[in-house]
């Protein structure tokens, strides 16, 4: 069957009916991900295709979905720099070097993440005195406390974009903070609130910022507000920044 011959189905219809074997074949979810969603892209096109102007300055219909995938990972699920695990949702080698190599140059000892995780077990190797913020348990928070950290969970609302302010409030009360590293929740809107929340009770020396690329908007609304300057920049894929107060 041709897919012209074939137009009052949706694409996806098409796609499972024409190509039942490969489809089976896709196990990683990830990939299933990017195929539904340029099929659910494909039906849209279809739905109405004369339109060019979608009201949200791209030709993708779900450009917002299409943006958290483009940055995503998509090597070995089982990758390992030096015990820490790489690749997929956790950091690359690169950027593991370059948070050893920005401990080198600015010497700070204690850290204070948005998350929990891989680069808890870094930072503690680097002699840091660490404390997580998650809002969510899971193997991540083990692997963390394994490693020294200290870990404090805060629930976070994804209406308001905002950690619980009084539980946060009260998990960072006389806490020191050197390096304040913004690495979690998941998603450029989910993230925009972080900082504001994390700085009403901290003074960090320095702030790192994993997705810097992805995340831009965020990034330049802090530096802009908060008068922060760029000290240190990693260009991977995702990107990751360190910045301080600009003087």
């Amino acid at each position: 069957m041709s897919f012209e011959g074939s137009m009052k189905q949706t694409v996806s219809e098409w796609a499972e009916g024409s190509y039942q074997d490969q489809l089976r074949r896709i196990q990683d979810r990830e990939v299933r991900s990017v195929l539904s969603l340029c099929l659910e892209e494909a039906d849209s096109i279809l739905q109405s295709p004369e339109q060019t102007d979608f009201g949200n300055e791209s030709f993708f219909r779900h450009r917002d979905q299409f943006h958290e995938l483009v940055f995503g990972h998509n090597g070995p699920e089982d990758e390992v720099w030096n015990g820490l695990k790489c690749n997929r949702m956790h950091l690359t080698r690169s950027e593991y070097e370059f948070i050893i190599n920005c401990h080198q140059l600015h010497h700070f000892d204690s850290v204070v993440e948005s998350g929990a995780g891989e680069t808890s077990r870094l930072f503690k190797r680097l002699g840091c005195n660490v404390l997580c913020i998650e809002s969510q348990e899971g193997p991540w928070v083990e692997r963390a406390i394994q490693a020294g950290a200290t870990v404090k969970l805060v629930s976070f609302d994804p209406v308001s974009s905002e950690l619980d302010p009084d539980n946060l409030a009260s998990a960072l009360q006389g806490q020191p903070c050197d390096l304040l590293f913004v690495d979690s929740p998941v998603g450029t809107r989910n993230r925009s609130k972080v900082l504001d929340s994390f700085l009403r009770h901290l003074e960090p020396r320095f702030i790192l910022i994993h997705d810097a690329h992805r995340d831009a908007q965020n990034v330049y609304r802090w530096m802009r507000i908060f008068e922060l300057k760029v000290l240190e920049h990693l260009p991977s894929w995702r990107g990751l920044v360190l910045l301080t107060r600009g003087k």
